[in-house]
């Protein structure tokens, strides 16, 4: 080593004098996982004498571990003499920032891969993501569905109304979360009842709808025969315990007048009793969460006073280890002549498993939106058409733009005009040789500029080609550059008055 900068210094650690004794060499910095990747790479550059780059491990003088971006450069002096010249730059707090996000996206995908129920992310009306369960609801492959078919592909054409007008419910804003049934279409040509819980969500820095989607085909045959009449109720009361069995639902019968409730072995489990024990209603809502008794009566109590034939609850109830299990309901009432309700029939589902998946995807997801908004200065990602596709709150407060405004703009707004096509060539530079930096004025609306160093990188998002980078306010570093350069001049402007 020749020539050694100060910023060199900084990185490493080593002084000029300490680098340029004998038998130091560049391989000293290295991180012995990748010398063999930097000594090919020095091969290459003095046969081929073309420029390289590399991302390595390096160690610094106190045996610290950090990632560095190596620019090389093959040189000639008048001798003929053939020396490589770097440039590095230190990246590890990107890099850092970088396993943090792909650990996220990991558990993520381990949470919802695994899931038993079907998981689905829905954006500009196409479905971005679908679990393996999803797609084998429906009989597709998740290659099949996801980036590939639009919601409606999968709904039945009677139910295509509903189901586009509660998406646009959620993502309009007008309802955040909505639970709902409607037919889809399986690719066999079947139909099948599915249930949905989806919510209303920023996803990779765009709205997006995510929720759990399950086949209640065979809940709701049984639960159709509970719409029959008396009389097929009595003939479907013989048949209780086929039904039962037929179903993984707790199936339960509640006779009102005398107040015993009755459930299949199924029901029986879930709720923690013996078979054949006789149980009060009282006797089960003294196992219902306190906060959900009376959410319980009061729909209870607003049912038979508008004599509705239909009743859904969704609670917490305690089980036999003194955990709480999370049970969705749906029953159906019957009425005397005189208007009275005397019976009311049921099916109960555990859903335990698809809140808590829905719960975990929620924080990972803050987790993810959390760990960007913490970074330093800010941060974006755009594709090659300049659509914004995810930001941090730094770039909304500097900019003084809201991130609906955001999301409409081209990277190249932010800048004041005379720097606007400078900084379109350095974005269209990253498509060709995957990065650069840059330093620019970033404009804020309705206020001072300020200078920033911007990177850029070539990554793959979505599935299209992106820029992902970020800015650091440099404002007053130019200005006590400027401030310099003025006192020089006027020290020289003194010194030449001086020598007149």
């Amino acid at each position: 080593i020749v020539q050694w900068s100060p910023k060199a210094r900084q990185i490493f650690g080593w002084g000029q004098d300490e680098v340029s004794q004998p038998g130091f060499t560049i391989f000293d910095m290295v991180y012995a996982g990748d010398l063999a990747r930097i000594t090919e790479t020095t091969k290459n550059l003095l046969g081929a004498g073309k420029s390289e780059t590399l991302d390595i491990r390096n160690v610094t003088r106190s045996d610290e571990v950090i990632y560095c971006e190596w620019y090389f450069s093959v040189l000639k002096n008048r001798s003929g003499e053939i020396g490589i010249m770097a440039l590095v730059h230190d990246i590890t707090e990107r890099r850092k920032t970088e396993l943090a996000l792909q650990e996220t996206e990991s558990k993520f995908r381990s949470l919802v891969e695994e899931s038993l129920v079907g998981v689905y992310i829905i954006q500009r009306g196409m479905f971005t993501y679908v679990n393996p369960r999803f797609a084998e609801i429906v009989g597709y492959t998740v290659e099949e569905i996801a980036g590939k078919m639009k919601v409606l592909d999968l709904v039945c054409e009677h139910d295509k109304e509903k189901v586009e007008s509660n998406i646009k419910t959620r993502m309009f804003g007008i309802r955040k979360s909505m639970h709902y049934m409607f037919d889809a279409q399986h690719k066999s040509g079947k139909t099948l009842n599915v249930e949905v819980y989806g919510t209303f969500l920023l996803y990779k820095g765009e709205g997006a709808v995510i929720g759990t989607l399950i086949d209640v085909t065979e809940r709701n045959k049984y639960l159709r025969m509970l719409e029959a009449s008396e009389f097929e109720m009595k003939v479907l009361n013989e048949r209780f315990e086929l039904v039962g069995k037929a179903t993984q639902d707790g199936i339960w019968d509640w006779d009102i007048q005398s107040d015993r409730i009755l459930g299949n072995d199924s029901f029986m489990e879930m709720i923690g009793f013996e078979k054949n024990t006789r149980i009060r209603f009282e006797h089960f809502l003294s196992n219902v969460h306190p906060d959900d008794v009376t959410i319980i009566k009061n729909n209870l109590d607003a049912a038979l006073e508008q004599h509705s034939s239909f009743i859904k609850e969704e609670f917490r109830f305690r089980s036999s280890d003194n955990t709480y299990r999370i049970f969705s309901d749906r029953a159906y009432i019957l009425y005397n002549e005189a208007g009275e309700a005397y019976r009311m029939l049921g099916a109960m589902q555990d859903v335990t498993i698809q809140r808590s998946a829905q719960k975990q995807l929620l924080i990972e997801k803050q987790l993810s939106d959390s760990i960007i908004n913490s970074l330093p200065g800010v941060f974006y990602v755009f594709n090659k058409h300049g659509k914004m596709l995810r930001w941090n709150r730094n770039l909304e407060e500097l900019s003084g733009v809201s991130s609906e405004q955001i999301a409409e703009l081209n990277p190249v707004n932010f800048f004041p005009e005379s720097e606007k096509e400078y900084v379109d060539g350095r974005i269209r530079e990253v498509f060709i040789h995957g990065e650069t930096t840059l330093e620019a004025r970033l404009q804020p609306k309705g206020g001072d500029e300020f200078h920033f160093y911007f990177t850029g990188m070539l990554i793959n998002y979505e599935g299209e080609p992106c820029v992902m980078g970020v800015g650091i306010d440099i404002t007053e570093k130019v200005k006590s550059q400027e401030q310099l350069q003025e006192s020089e001049e006027k020290f020289r402007s003194l010194i030449e008055q001086a020598s007149d």
